[in-house]
């Protein structure tokens, strides 16, 4: 029959060995389930802001559709050019009335009203 005191050391190194490796074995699981966890909550505030910008590309797209295009511009600026063609015009035609008019006044100083 065999001695309890011999078996005792082989004992005590497969329970420090049994030991050992349930606690690496519990590190590994709870530093997977840390990342697990990390994930998950990555991946839910991924979702949510990606829901989120397509809510504001949308409301972009929708906004940029109503904007002005290259050829709504260069009629304004057609316009814009006419109008300043014509102001142009309308001051040169003005600073002849005026000096019709500073003429006219001269001569009524000089001569009188008739």
């Amino acid at each position: 029959m065999i001695d309890f005191a011999q078996i005792m050391p082989y004992l005590v190194a497969v329970n420090i060995i049994s030991t050992w490796g349930v606690g690496f074995y519990a590190h590994l699981v709870g530093k997977n389930k840390a990342t697990d966890d990390r994930v998950a909550a990555l991946e839910t505030k991924i979702a949510a802001d990606k829901q989120a910008h397509a809510e504001r590309i949308s409301r972009l797209e929708v906004i940029s559709e109503k904007a002005p295009t290259h050829a709504d511009l260069a009629a304004v600026y057609d316009k814009l050019n006419r109008v300043v063609e014509s102001n142009s015009r309308m001051e040169g035609q003005l600073g002849g009335v005026a000096d019709t008019l500073r003429l006219i006044l001269n001569r009524i100083a000089e001569r009188g009203m008739p």
